[in-house]
């Protein structure tokens, strides 16, 4: 006698939303994945299908969701697609799997910080926001806000050095700085806005001045209230979408302002690549990011900066490394990668709600995702 073969009917909304959510819009990669044919997919997709276990548990590996969620009768609220401002049809959006796993793990880290934080609303975020009609005045309440002192703009040896910098900055004042690996080609960086936990999302595979300069334009977008995604950074004067001249603008006079500008400047009156380069190694900014703001500040003319401007087109500070010499892992090598993903605000807030016991020590392992093992070396690498 055989046996039978055990089915289960699960919600066609739920499977559409778990292949949106890391196939985007290539359904035929999904369906190739799943052994199915397309035809099949849809009718999944439309139809509560009744499907076996085997077909669950593959849909679970390949969609990577826990079978528990795949049988909820809805999608997750907290873990429907971002609203992005220049990405109006999610579900039709062609990226690398890494970038929608990017998305989803950056949702599920603010899902669980907007729960530590117990729904306190960000005060910083609050304060400067009637500043979003002047990029101007809004960089020099924002640099007074987050106290930039000389010695946090010049005290590091390096941009990398420097993006740590500010990092701790912002997240001084409750904004989460992710750094994920993802292709460039499909986003620069990323913001998911939230009045409790705004996030920003760095990538990782770009430099160091990339990263500074995008951590900066996406605070713009997050102080003017938007989730966004930028598939590229256009420093281009003419540029014409007015919410990226804003941030654009906003990022350049908080990395390079007016009054430091002229101190640097000093008595330069024939700017060239080498005195182009030493302004930039100063402010840890791109050349591109100089040769802007001179001509903002009028220090070159329109007609200088054309002459220019085609060499800065392509915006080097956002050209991908060639390969970086072989990095030699170390013990704690592990914890500074997963910091960099989690974030310092985030890991901290776990050890602040379990210090409050709020939340239990597996929770704590659970949310940071570490072993017991490396609890202790964290903590110090965190706090000491």
């Amino acid at each position: 006698m055989s046996g039978r073969t055990t089915t289960i009917i699960v919600s066609s909304s739920v499977l559409k939303w778990a292949r949106q959510t890391l196939f985007g819009g290539k359904i035929q990669e999904a369906a190739t994945k799943l052994k199915i044919t397309i035809e099949e997919l849809k009718d999944w997709e439309t139809n509560n299908p009744t499907i076996t276990i085997s077909q669950l548990k593959r849909l679970s590996k390949k969609y990577k969701r826990h079978i528990s969620v795949l049988l909820l009768n809805t999608p997750p609220i907290s873990q429907q697609p971002p609203k992005f401002r220049k990405l109006p049809d999610f579900n039709k959006a062609i990226f690398d799997q890494s970038t929608f796993l990017a998305i989803r793990q950056a949702q599920e880290i603010q899902n669980t910080t907007i729960f530590l934080l117990q729904n306190k609303l960000n005060t910083f975020v609050k304060n400067v926001h009637k500043y979003n009609n002047n990029s101007t005045l809004l960089a020099s309440r924002v640099i007074e806000a987050l106290n930039i002192s000389d010695s946090n703009r010049f005290k590091s040896n390096n941009s990398k050095e420097q993006l740590i910098i500010w990092k701790r900055l912002l997240e001084g004042v409750g904004i989460i700085i992710l750094e994920l690996s993802f292709p460039i080609n499909d986003s620069r960086a990323f913001t998911i806005y939230d009045q409790v936990a705004p996030l920003i999302v760095l990538n990782h595979k770009d430099t160091d001045n990339a990263q500074i300069f995008s951590l900066f334009h996406e605070l713009g977008h997050i102080i003017l209230g938007q989730t966004d995604l930028d598939k590229e950074l256009n420093l281009d004067v003419r540029y014409l979408n007015p919410n990226e001249i804003f941030c654009n603008d906003f990022a350049a006079r908080v990395l390079v302002p007016l009054e430091l500008l002229k101190k640097r400047v000093g008595t330069i009156t024939n700017f060239n690549d080498d005195n182009i380069k030493d302004l930039a190694n100063t402010f840890k900014v791109s050349t591109a990011v100089i040769w802007r703001r001179l001509r903002d500040e009028a220090y070159i003319t329109i007609s200088q900066f054309n002459q220019i401007k085609h060499r800065l087109s392509t915006f080097e500070p956002f050209t991908q490394h060639d390969p970086k010499k072989k990095f030699v892992a170390n013990k704690n090598t592990y914890l500074y990668i997963t910091i960099k993903r989690k974030s310092e605000l985030y890991i901290s807030e776990v050890f602040n709600a379990f210090n409050q016991n709020r939340i239990s020590y597996y929770d704590v392992l659970n949310y940071i995702g570490i072993k017991s093992d490396y609890i202790t070396r964290l903590q110090k690498l965190m706090y000491m």
